[in-house]
């Protein structure tokens, strides 16, 4: 697979994300309903405000006599798409981080299916049936569910390529992955392909043949 038609799918992608979440990506408004209007919006801007006063967002003062809330995997303080927080306006920055998701989602899974050397319009059907399933979008709500899902096929191409290709830096960056899924806040969906995932690499030949071989890189 040629850089160039990364790239070009990677764009593609992220267009069509902008393009159905058009009338949601101002400033004024924001991506709301269901557990991000009660719970996610309101656990994340009180970290935020916590940190931007030079304070450690260590706990929770407001939720019953006190809970933690660093050690609250959903507020996803870890995660890498956090960090635009301190850079731009919350409403921005949390609408934008699910536009981007639903874009990576088609993305990784565009990559994992050519990966099985299957042609480009194969892998294009099966980029935007992930990217624009009712389950994805049914969850688009619930941020701890909706983040980490959208990891899933480019953890499993990294752990296919890595038994395939007998190379321990493709399981690095497969670990790499997973810690970015779990810093996500979706730990229930961690519990639910994580154990997958080891029998696979525990038992491949459930998947693939001898005679298998990738052609991604």
């Amino acid at each position: 697979m040629k850089i160039s038609e990364a790239i070009g799918a990677c764009s593609a992608f992220a267009l069509l994300a902008i393009f159905y979440f058009w009338d949601s990506l101002g400033a004024d408004l924001i991506i709301g309903g269901g557990d991000n209007l009660f719970f996610f919006i309101p656990i994340r801007k009180l970290w935020i405000q916590i940190a931007q006063s030079f304070s450690f967002p260590l706990w929770n003062p407001h939720a019953n006599m006190g809970m933690p809330l660093f050690a609250t995997i959903q507020p996803a303080i870890l995660y890498p798409f956090s960090w635009f927080y301190f850079l731009f306006s919350f409403n921005s920055v949390f609408n934008f981080t699910i536009v981007i998701h639903y874009s990576l989602a088609g993305f990784f899974m565009y990559l994992l299916v050519r990966s099985w050397r299957c042609g480009r319009e194969g892998a294009t059907v099966s980029a935007l049936s992930f990217m624009f399933s009712g389950y994805l979008f049914s969850v688009h709500r619930y941020l701890s569910t909706l983040l980490p899902t959208v990891w899933v096929p480019l953890l499993l191409l990294l752990i296919f390529s890595g038994i395939i290709k007998k190379d321990k830096r493709y399981i690095i960056s497969a670990s790499l992955a997973a810690s970015v899924m779990i810093f996500s806040g979706g730990i229930e969906t961690c519990y639910q392909i994580f154990p997958l995932i080891a029998i696979l690499g525990l038992f491949p030949n459930l998947l693939f043949d001898g005679d298998f071989k990738s052609e991604f890189w």
